[in-house]
Formats: C-alpha cells, structure tokens, sequence
C-alpha cells in the first residue's frame, strides 16, 4: 500500500448497497410507525389493504434509491491538493473535499449489519463541522485500515511536495509493532456494569417508557386511558399492602441494574486498548464497533474515575476529551471502563512521557461552598415539612419527619466529606482537578493546552472576594467553584505557560 493509493475516484464496496438500504428503511419505519400501527389496528379493512400494498412499493422505492446513492457515491485522496474529497447526492449533487490538516479523527465503525456482511464503516470527523462531515458505509477491511493510516499519516506528515512513494504498514505490520496490549473480558465488564451507579439505568428507563407513551398517546388516546383506569384501581387495591412499596423499589433497583449492566456491556463489549509507537489505539462495542486511533498531543484532558468498590476490584476508568469542535465536544470523549492499575499507568506514561510534576500548589475551595450546600438542604426539608403540614393527617406527617430526619444525618456529613475531597493542584505543567466521596476522579490538564479561564462573582461571594472559575479546551471544560481572591495570581501564570509553549496540539 502507497502513499499513492486511492488517487483515482473509486465507489465503495457493492454489497455497500445493504447498510444504505437498511438506513433507509430504518428511517422510514422509525418516522411513520406510529401511522402505519394505527391503520392495521383502528382502520376499516379497505384502507388495510391500501397500508399492506404501499409496504412493498415503498420498499422498492427505498431500493432503487439505495442503488442511486451508491452509484453516485465516490472518494479519492487528491495529493496533490492535500484534500480528501468525496462526491454523492441522488436529486443533488454534493462535493466535499476536506484538507488534510481539518481533520481531526478518523474511525472506522461496525454495525451488527455491517459485521455481517464483513465490511466497514468508515468517518472522518473535521474540525468545525457539526456531525462526520465523510462517511463511508462499506468498505473491505484491508481498504478502510489502510486509507485510516493515510489520513492519520498525511495530518502530520504531508509537505506541499507529493511524497515518494512508500509502504505502508499493513494490519498485521502494526500490531507487531505494538508497545503493549490491553482486553477487558466480558466478566471485567459485568463486573463494572454491578459497581456502577445505578441512576443512569433508572432515567435510562423512564425516558424509554414516556417516549413510547407519547408516541403511542398521538393514536390511541382512548386505550391508554382505559390503560390508566385499570392499572390505578389495580395499584389502589394493593396500596394498602406494607409489602408494595418495598416490592416496587427491589423490582425498580433489579431493572436499573439489568439496564446498567446491558448499557455496559453493549457499549465497551470486547474492548481493546493497543500503543504503538505514535498512537494510542481504542476498540470496542457489541451493537456498533468502534475503532478510533489518536495521537498524545489531540488529547485535551485525562479523566480517572473510580469508586470504593471498584478500587477494591482493581477497576479504574479512563475518559478521553479529544480536540473538537464546540459542536461534538460530547462526541469526542472516549470512555473505557475496566483498566487495571497497570493500564493506567501505561496510558499516562504515552501521553505525558516527560513530564513530572514539579513546584506542585494546592488550592481548596472555601467553606461558603459547604455551608451553602446546607442551606439548601435545611430549605428544601423545611418546604417539604410545611408541605406536609396542610397535605397529610398527624400519622403520616410523623413517618414523614421521621423518614426526612434519617435523609439530614446523611446528606450533611455526605456534603462534608465531599468538600473534604475537592482539591485543584497547579505545578509547572498540569492543572489537576480530585473530587469525589462515592465517584472518585481525577482530571489532567496541560497547561498549554488551555484555551482560556473565565471568572464569574456572584453577588454572594463578592462580600467574601470568592470567584467560580472555568477552565476552557478543546475538549470541554474544566469548572472549580468558591475559589479564593488569592488565586486569581495562579490565572497569570497559567496565561503565560500557554502563551510561552512551543508545543503544539492541533
């Protein structure tokens, strides 16, 4: 493979047609659903038959478009323009053609379709766009690593001059060039899935459940209704029970944690973290594989999180926030769950190899922060008590104070021990935020590659000359609240270590 390769406009793999196909389709089901469930089951029988014939006519259509869109659709590298260029449309035609020093990332992407037919989906995510400005559906293997390698090469390496011409590494070339290898089993993944917090499971599932309500509210209004009637007298029957609630919060946690766990396992299945020589390589995921590759200096911040029991097991999580565009910023963070100690040693010492830290200063927030956080708390238990006051009988309002009460002896020293973890360290090199009682984390920032701080006083820390800070880089920012006067000295030196570095991220 040369540098030479892919010169000439060339059309993905035909069996490209499948994954389009199947987009299409997708499209169409998931817009009118909602239509077609409503006709089958409330209309009269004439128009069934109309809704059974345009299933087929809508899926040829959505065919002979498929095929359109595959044969209009062609790329090639332009050398000597240093661009990447692809052309495509149906009704319009459509050109890109993206310079080699916009881009930002390349990966390559597998569906379960798209493993299926043993082809790879392929973007190229450019800085200031707001989604994949390229990206191919199907390419074989071999074609897809190797335009990767070209992309990714040609970034950093391209000069005005045509190179010579040169291989380049195959598939197998590179991973014997691998400084190290690291796999999360699937039993590492179940074993973070159980370890996690099981909120995100628990609004996981509330969205899924009212977004299928409000679609299916839009055409059956009248049996959701009938619905809701059985299921409160239902509810009403069984309330007076002692056993319902706790019933009804066991069978909640069970479902957070199946939800949890799948989330887990689909998204990091088989993942895969490779480092050689100038990249550090990341693949992973059960209904979509991804493969992304990057260079130390596009990493903006490093995140280390962890929690008591996962530190117990050995369990750590790395975040990657890459250089992006404002637009893709959540896009751009790549989060691998399950490293061992060792990994995340090994991770570190690629991206930030000679530097160690040095004339270390350490920073808290002030206690305002703390007293604030109980405030809010004595305010929210005290609206709660009047609003139990003029809404239950005696009894209930005494369970209900006894119940709040046991909540204020743990959210006050909760609040405590967790202003006692927030620290902001500075040295000569990094910015280092550690907060965290339950999720523990730690975020590392080069200095030089620190966009800008910015400085906001509320009118309650203005009498006390605290000031909330936000930190500000490419891939998202970094925010530390209740900081004193005295630090505002810290923000020059953090200007000038970004104005004086000769270094180089973008």
């Amino acid at each position: 493979m040369t540098d030479q390769a892919f010169k000439t406009p060339q059309r993905q793999s035909v069996i490209g047609i499948i994954p389009i196909l199947f987009k299409v389709v997708y499209n169409l089901v998931r817009g009118f659903w909602a239509i077609f469930l409503l006709i089958f089951v409330s209309a009269s029988d004439q128009i069934k038959i109309y809704g059974i014939i345009a299933i087929p006519i809508l899926v040829g259509l959505a065919l002979i478009y498929s095929y359109l869109y595959y044969r209009n659709f062609r790329f090639h590298i332009d050398y000597e323009n240093q661009k990447f260029v692809l052309e495509k449309g149906v009704f319009t035609s459509n050109s890109i053609r993206i310079p080699f020093d916009r881009i930002q990332q390349v990966d390559l992407k597998r569906s379960i379709l798209q493993r299926l037919i043993g082809v790879y989906g392929f973007t190229v995510d450019t800085a200031g766009s707001k989604g994949d400005e390229i990206h191919i559906h199907a390419l074989l293997e071999k074609d897809a690593r190797a335009i990767s390698d070209i992309l990714t090469k040609v970034k950093t390496t391209y000069t005005s001059e045509i190179p010579v011409e040169k291989d380049y590494p195959s598939a197998e070339e590179s991973t014997e060039q691998e400084s190290w290898h690291y796999h999360t089993s699937l039993f590492t993944l179940l074993k973070v899935g159980l370890t996690r917090s099981y909120l995100r499971g628990f609004l996981l599932i509330t969205i899924f459940l009212s977004s299928i309500y409000n679609q299916l509210q839009q055409g059956f209004e009248s049996q959701l209704e009938e619905a809701f009637e059985y299921s409160e007298t239902f509810v009403e029957n069984i309330s007076g029970s002692l056993i319902f609630i706790p019933v009804f919060i066991v069978f909640a946690v069970i479902l957070s944690i199946l939800v949890t766990v799948g989330e887990v396992i689909i998204k990091h299945f088989n993942l895969n973290i490779r480092q050689t020589a100038d990249y550090l390589q990341i693949e992973m995921g059960l209904k979509t594989n991804t493969k992304v590759s990057f260079q130390a200096h596009r990493l903006q911040v490093l995140k280390i999180t962890t929690n008591p029991i996962q530190k117990r097991l050995n369990l750590y999580e790395a975040q990657f926030s890459l250089a992006s565009s404002d637009n893709k910023v959540g896009k751009s963070k790549i989060i691998t769950p399950g490293l061992a100690p060792k990994t995340i040693e090994q991770i570190k010492y690629f991206l930030y190899p000679r530097q160690t830290p040095s004339n270390s200063r350490n920073t808290k927030p002030h206690r305002i922060w703390m007293n604030r956080r109980f405030i809010i708390i004595g305010l929210a238990l005290l609206a709660f008590y009047v609003f139990s006051y003029f809404s239950f009988n005696l009894e209930n309002i005494l369970s209900l104070l006894f119940v709040s009460s046991l909540a204020l002896l743990v959210l006050v020293p909760y609040q405590y021990f967790l202003y006692k973890t927030i620290e902001l360290t500075i040295d000569d090199d990094f910015l280092i935020i550690k907060q965290g009682l339950w999720t523990q984390q730690t975020e590392v920032l080069e200095l030089f590659k620190m966009e800008g701080v910015s400085l906001r006083q509320p009118f309650w820390y203005r009498r006390r000359g605290l000031y909330n800070l936000t930190f500000h880089t490419a891939g998202g920012d970094l925010k530390m609240r209740a900081l004193p006067k005295e630090f505002l000295k810290e923000i020059n030196f953090l200007l000038y270590k970004v104005e004086s570095s000769q270094s180089v991220w973008m």
